[in-house]
């Protein structure tokens, strides 16, 4: 066990930023950034403009998907020498479908504290405005990878009762949900766009009726919100499946094995679970 106090020394401030508004940016936030000695940014272009704007000059360290493991040894040696650092993305938290967690796990391991500095998401107000389920959810972030692979994470989620959570750039948005319709099938679907920038919008709609006829204006950056999967029935079958799928592959099981054993143990019958399987 290790226990932080983030304010115990000098934390490593981990700050979200605007995702389009830029009176979202808290005082406390940019007090913070005055106050360190460097700032890893995700795009230091990007981030000159932001910190421009609010008279913030500071040395500034790229540090991206391409780099970030290079760069920690760099960072590391910036705090043992007694410099105070900050991390932020070109929008939104650090870490959230964007660089960072390599650096995080270093700090954590080299007994640095850490302290993140609140602000500006992209996937709550997208959650709060849908009109969704909001007890449960899950983020899924960016569905990475070729179809095959973009197919299988949809599958691992299907049965989720939880409302689902999906970020995707624009000139992808119309294939990314004809796929998720032909494996979920007809769901509500929310798709919520330029988060507090000007044109925001919430488009109110299901996996069916935006396949059937996708609008050709959508721009800006794009956060989906889908109904949970509400067909309790299924969704025992499909945890079920899920158990049969983890003893044929951890265990070497083979099918009809592995199905006799699921239904032993949840008192189903072995036949249907069978049968459903193949069907998958």
């Amino acid at each position: 066990m290790k226990r932080n106090k983030s304010f115990s020394g000098t934390p490593f401030y981990l700050v979200a930023t605007p995702i389009g508004n830029l009176e979202e940016f808290s005082p406390r936030a940019v007090n913070v950034l005055r106050s360190v000695d460097f700032i890893c940014a995700e795009d230091t272009r990007t981030s000159g403009v932001l910190l421009n704007h609010f008279g913030i000059k500071k040395e500034l360290i790229s540090v991206h998907k391409f780099n970030e493991q290079s760069k920690l040894e760099l960072i590391l040696n910036k705090l043992k020498n007694g410099e105070k650092g900050a991390f932020i993305s070109d929008a939104g938290y650090p870490l959230i479908s964007d660089p960072g967690h390599p650096l995080v796990k270093a700090l954590i391991a080299n007994d640095f504290s850490v302290s993140v500095i609140n602000g500006p998401s992209a996937l709550l107000p997208a959650l709060i405005g849908s009109a969704l389920d909001t007890e449960t959810f899950t983020f899924i972030g960016f569905l990475k990878g070729n179809n095959k692979d973009v197919l299988n994470t949809l599958k691992r989620y299907k049965s989720y009762k939880d409302t689902l959570i999906i970020y995707e750039a624009p000139h992808r948005v119309v294939k990314t949900i004809a796929t998720i319709y032909t494996v979920f099938a007809e769901r509500k679907l929310v798709i919520a766009r330029e988060l507090s920038k000007l044109h925001e919008e919430y488009i109110y709609t299901s996996l069916a009726e935006f396949s059937a006829n996708p609008p050709t204006d959508l721009k800006g950056e794009i956060v989906l919100v889908i109904e949970g999967n509400k067909d309790e029935e299924n969704n025992d079958l499909a945890d079920l499946l899920d158990k049969v799928e983890l003893l044929i592959s951890n265990e070497n099981m083979s099918v009809k094995k592995a199905t006799s054993v699921v239904a032993l143990l949840y008192n189903v019958s072995k036949n249907k679970l069978y049968n459903a399987y193949l069907k998958r």
